[in-house]
């Protein structure tokens, strides 16, 4: 491309088309990119929160098997945490 700014004006008309090819495939990549970054971070969440969920077991059961404390559970039958949970 360089060499061809030297060139006169009329040689020119070769650098268009090779510039809207360029123009053309960084949209493609641009299209390519923002979607893929979305479900990147849609995943990346979705994990965080299986792993806090993981996280809030596993010191539910430490818990129980240190201490040989039965955790309450509510009417309904569910256990509740030892601790509260944030988020």
């Amino acid at each position: 491309m360089i060499a061809d700014m030297r060139q006169p004006t009329e040689s020119r008309t070769g650098l268009g088309p090779r510039m809207g090819e360029a123009l053309i495939m960084t949209a493609f990549g641009i299209a390519v990119a923002v979607p893929a970054v979305l479900g990147y971070n849609f995943l990346n969440r979705a994990n965080r929160v299986i792993l806090a969920s993981l996280d809030g077991f596993a010191y539910d059961l430490h818990a129980n098997l240190t201490t040989g404390a039965r955790l309450p559970a509510n009417e309904k039958g569910v256990v509740a945490p030892m601790r509260p949970r944030s988020g």
